[in-house]
């Protein structure tokens, strides 16, 4: 997805938000940004506070559907340092 250019360079924070927006603006629903550097989840819903919580925490992904990135990643042995 591509973001037009500003004149000044955007920060990551606004960087999101406009993607965001762009996949709202076709009717998605909800939008789940892993960081794997901070290891945090943002979870943006249209219409919603986003949510940004650690991702060692259980988050509802979808209607019943809840995820824990972490318990995950050490169930597989995956180490992120």
């Amino acid at each position: 997805m591509k973001i037009e250019r500003a004149e000044e360079p955007l920060s990551m924070p606004d960087v999101i938000a406009l993607k965001n927006q762009k996949l709202f603006d076709f009717d998605t629903e909800k939008v789940v940004w892993v960081f794997s550097h901070s290891k945090k989840i943002l979870i943006a819903e249209n219409g919603e506070d986003w949510i940004i919580s650690d991702w060692n925490k259980t988050l509802n992904l979808i209607d019943g559907i809840q995820f824990n990135l972490g318990q995950y990643l050490e169930e597989e042995g995956i180490n992120i340092n």
